[in-house]
């Protein structure tokens, strides 16, 4: 179940002292201490144990605690409530099922049902002395606990919930039982603090000796082949069972606890510290605790050790509070620098790397060059240079090691004598001795670049430097180069990146570029390759990769995965991955999936922040990134990362930023009234390995539409939830972000309102149908009612109606008889209103024929026409109606004003009548008449002066939008209002009768003459 930690004991390097008669390894465990900034109350935890959630609880002298692998949940007494933990000093702890058995310094056995989240007692006892005080809590078979008392010990069937109680042999001394292992099914070992190993038969309930190994307290047992291992307060021994020969293998250190979870071996918690014992190769491995910071606890006591399934081991200390330990924690080795007459805790950055054929490492850093003996493992300074900072190593390709750093100048090794000296130009030297990076370029040149003083080309055969310009410009602070398959160069400098061809020509690449190619930032600190010719530049706003073939560009921020934006070296692995370092750790880019893989000094990295150039790929594939702290040297492919998945919990949900303590854990279902809609849901992914590094999805079903953005916030409010079911759905990744199966999930309902509840509409509705078929009853009653009361009155009121009815019929008759006289009248009158019309016209015919003046003559000839077109219009209409249709009207009516016309004169034009037929009611029927006899007989006299075919009159009437529009049209020789100013009577007629109607009268004299006349019609 633990073979991962024979992988890991192998790697750590040994020394030997001995204890007892035996030689002891000494290994160093990478540990995470956890303490008071992760809220446990008191260090010195007693005892551990792990709950099937993967919850791991701690026993303290203050209180009891539970660990999330990010914080703790502590339960502390409170006198004054009932409810809380009884006791705050926790000695032991055990689980069984839903129950944490808790053995307490005061208060006895108690238990926790996690479920509820409610203490329970157990063990109290009145009959026997001192049961208040326990010690510990072991299992007897799968029903059977035994609870350990000062001098007894109590048997509790968690079946049946009783309790049986044995003493133990007086002691002069207190005496409880410390520990228990099974020998068979009926007989338990039971290692005491007085008596030794002692045997407990079950059946018979008969306690016997079985072994005193000294006279100290006995802690810890465990059999395996027939061997019995035994800690005691003075040591660990092995006891075999079939030959009785006692071995021992640790001599005055005090064990306290055994873990036996790993196959073959025992780890072992004592008073100074944490062994492993391998049983088969019986050799003892002493271990030495190192945390994070680079800590080291020893010695420490250990009270308690327990492990898991995962590879987690936890270590429980006095005073340090509790260790972890995980073979997937440290992927990285440090290589510190220690250079001799250097205090220890002094850091040396370091830059540049070149390693060499002998196994050995040389280092630019802050206090100059240093070599690194693989073999030796030792540091050595080279003493020229010492106090200087360098910045650049390199090889040409004639095997000459050269360097710079800065105000070093151009530094050039000598094998002879093992020293760098600075290159002297044989003519001149270079204007600044700040030397930032050096580039071979053959074998007889190098392009030496420095902070300030711009770039120069270097020939070694005649050692002379000569000014080297990029477009005719010198270029500072070119810090970093490469040569990409293609041989062209790259330069990264604060001015962008530069590609120079073979044949010299200039290439720039900028942040000022268009958007899909353009740089993160123009400070440039690392350039690489992968394997299709992409180039990736490191900057000091992220990750730009540009694309060969296309010459875009893609940018990676912070936002996008990277732990930091300020990246300084840039390495491409044998799979096309991108390792970068930057300020807080290393990260790796998956260019397969665009994903990042982050580390940080909590995977075993020197620091969080790495330096510029410190950034190395050996023809080995190994890596060398250096920092403010040493060196990590690897290869990628042997960093190995946790497989296990994490479970992830909904802790607890608060409801207006308040908890709501429901144990919301254990529960998978909540209900809330409608006005508790604010809710704040706290989760947690149970990864004990980094678990800064998890993210989170949510989801709530019922309200979001898909699952939320990846977070690493362990906790998400929503607002204003409607009455309804949800369900609450959470997901996390384990530190690599590989995504965890195990989703946990809430179903939430949200109650509606009284008034919006189905019982609340059912009873409306039922109200509502009884109100309806109240009210249609009550109003059948009274109709019924009134039904009878009228039947009563309509017969008495018939009686009445029937009499005026009679009378009223009678009144008709009488009326219809004066209505036919009136009848009779008015045709009498409009017949002889007519007589005495056409008299007068016979009058004034006769007298025109008697008058010889010709104005005279015609003015009575006028006056006859009106009058007969009055008496047509008289004529044509019947009396009892009121409507006319129109076209038969106004045709029959110009045909008489025709027919009057021609008795005078000859006619010397044709008619013509474009009329649609239609009814008009209450048309003013005089007026409209004298209208078209006015125009009419105008263009008799003035039109045309002698007949034509070719001479016509048009009559057109329509109505629209209640206008009835007349226009009549002739095509003669027009006139204007000047022409007919002395002689307008006529014209001045028909305004006045047009005004009489409200109308509008427009006259076109253009190739004839057009009368257009509107008259409203809602105004007639």
């Amino acid at each position: 179940m633990f073979k991962i930690y024979i992988v890991f004991f192998a790697l750590f390097s040994s020394v030997f002292y001995a204890v007892g008669q035996n030689d002891v390894h000494v290994d160093t465990l990478k540990i995470k201490q956890i303490g008071q900034k992760e809220g446990l109350i008191q260090l010195n935890v007693k005892a551990l144990v792990q709950d099937s959630l993967d919850y791991l609880w701690l026993a303290t002298e203050d209180g009891l605690h539970r660990y999330n692998s990010a914080d703790f949940k502590v339960y502390n007494n409170n006198p004054l409530d009932s409810l809380s933990i009884p006791e705050d000093h926790a000695r032991d702890l055990y689980i069984a099922n839903d129950t944490l058995f808790i053995a307490s310094n005061s208060k006895g056995i108690f238990g926790l049902k996690l479920s509820t989240d409610k203490f329970i007692e157990l063990s109290k006892n009145v009959e026997v002395l001192n049961t208040n005080t326990s010690y510990k809590i072991r299992p007897l078979g799968e029903k059977v606990l035994l609870f350990s008392f000062r001098n007894a010990f109590m048997i509790f069937n968690r079946e049946n919930k009783t309790l049986k109680t044995k003493n133990l042999p007086k002691s002069k001394i207190e005496n409880y039982v410390q520990d228990v292992y099974a020998l068979n099914t009926d007989n338990y070992i039971l290692a005491t603090t007085a008596s030794g190993l002692l045997n407990y038969n079950m059946k018979s309930g008969v306690i016997s000796n079985f072994k005193m190994l000294d006279d100290s307290s006995h802690n810890a047992i465990f059999i395996k082949n027939s061997t019995m291992y035994i800690g005691t307060d003075i040591g660990f021994y092995s006891y075999d069972l079939q030959t009785n020969k006692t071995n021992i293998i640790i001599n005055n250190d005090g064990v306290n606890c055994f873990y036996t979870g790993q196959n073959n071996r025992i780890l072992i918690g004592a008073d100074s510290g944490a062994y492993t014992y391998f049983i088969k190769k019986q050799n003892l491995v002493k271990h030495v605790f190192v945390d994070q910071n680079h800590m080291s606890f020893t010695p420490i006591e250990i009270n308690d050790i327990k492990g898991d399934n995962e590879g987690n081991l936890w270590f429980a200390t006095d005073g340090e509070g509790l260790f972890h330990f995980n073979s997937y924690r440290e992927k990285f080795k440090t290589l510190k620098l220690k250079i001799p007459g250097f205090s220890a805790s002094k850091k040396i950055s370091s830059f540049q790397f070149l390693p060499l054929k002998d196994s050995t490492l040389l280092i630019g850093s802050t206090v100059g060059i240093i070599k690194y003996n693989f073999k030796t493992q030792k540091f050595k300074q080279y003493q020229n240079y010492r106090d200087e900072l360098i910045y650049t190593l390199i090889k040409d390709f004639n095997g000459t090691i050269w360097a710079g750093g800065f105000t070093t100048g151009l530094l050039k090794y000598n094998s002879e004598t093992d020293r760098f000296l600075e290159v002297k130009g044989a003519n001149n030297g270079i204007s600044n001795r700040d030397v930032i990076q050096i580039t071979p370029r053959s074998k007889t040149e190098l392009l030496v670049a420095t902070w300030s003083g711009g770039l120069y080309m270097y020939n070694i055969e005649t050692n002379t430097f000569s000014e080297y310009r990029i477009n005719n410009k010198p270029l500072n602070r070119a810090r970093t180069s490469f040569v990409d398959s293609k041989n062209n160069l790259w330069l990264g400098t604060d001015e962008g990146v530069f590609k120079i061809n073979k044949n010299g020509q200039t290439q720039k690449l900028t942040a000022a570029d268009e958007n899909d190619k353009k740089l993160s930032s123009n400070r440039v600190f690392g350039i690489a390759e992968d394997a299709k010719g992409n180039m990736w530049f490191g900057t000091s706003v992220g990750l730009t990769k540009l694309n060969i073939m296309t010459l875009n560009t893609t940018i990676y921020y912070k936002q996008k995965g990277l732990p930091n934006d300020f990246i300084y070296t840039v390495i491409a692995d044998d799979k096309d991955n991108i390792w970068v370092s930057t300020n807080y750790g290393i990260s790796v880019l998956n260019t397969d999936n665009n994903t990042f893989t982050n580390y940080t000094q909590n995977d075993g990295l020197q620091n969080n922040e790495f330096n510029g150039k410190a950034g190395f790929k050996d023809r080995n594939g190994t890596f060398y990134f250096g920092g403010i702290d040493g060196i990590n040297i690897f290869r990628p492919t042997t960093i190995k990362t946790s497989p296990f998945l994490p479970k992830v919990h909904i802790e607890s949900i608060e409801l207006f930023n308040t908890d709501i303590n429901r144990n919301e854990l254990y529960s998978n279902n909540m209900v809330f009234n409608s006005d508790e809609n604010v809710l704040t849901f706290n989760y947690r992914a149970i990864n004990f390995i980094n678990s800064d590094k998890v993210d989170y999805a949510y989801y709530m079903e019922g309200f979001d539409e898909s699952w939320r953005p990846i977070t690493k916030n362990n906790n998400i409010t929503y607002t204003n939830l409607n009455p309804g079911n949800y369900t609450f759905k959470v997901k996390a990744t384990n530190a690599n972000g590989m995504w965890s199966p195990h989703e946990d999930t809430m179903q939430l309902t949200i109650v509606p309102p009284w008034y919006q509840t189905t019982l609340f509409n059912i009873v409306i509705l039922l109200f509502l149908l009884g109100l309806i078929f109240g009210f249609y009853y009550y109003k059948t009653y009274r109709l019924n009612q009134e039904k009878h009361l009228l039947e009563k009155t309509v017969t008495a009121r018939t009686k009445e109606v029937q009499a005026k009815n009679d009378a009223l019929n009678e009144a008709y008759k009488v009326s219809i008889s004066q209505r036919e006289n009136i009848k009779f009248l008015m045709r009498e009158l409009q017949h002889r209103v007519k007589n005495n019309l056409q008299i007068v016209s016979s009058l004034l015919n006769i007298q025109s024929r008697l008058i010889q003046d010709d104005l005279a003559h015609e003015a009575l000839q006028v006056a006859k026409n009106r009058i007969l077109a009055i008496a047509f219009v008289e004529d044509a209409l019947k009396l009892d109606s009121k409507t006319i249709e129109i076209k038969t009207f106004t045709i029959n009516l110009c045909n008489n004003i025709l027919e009057a016309l021609g008795e005078s004169e000859q006619l010397k034009f044709r008619m013509q009548y474009q009329i649609k037929p239609f009814e008009l009611h209450n048309l003013n029927t005089t007026v409209y008449g004298l209208i078209l006899n006015e125009l009419i007989t105008n263009i008799s006299k003035h039109a045309f002066s002698t007949f034509s075919e070719a001479n016509l009159v048009t009559v057109t009437c329509s109505e629209n939008n209640n206008v009835l529009t007349l226009i009549v049209n002739d095509n003669g020789k027009g006139y204007t209002e000047t022409d007919t100013k002395s002689n307008s009577m006529g014209l001045d007629l028909v305004r006045d009768m047009v005004t009489q109607v409200d109308g509008s009268i427009t006259i076109e004299s253009h190739f004839g003459t057009k009368n257009i006349i509107n008259i409203p019609l809602k105004n007639v």
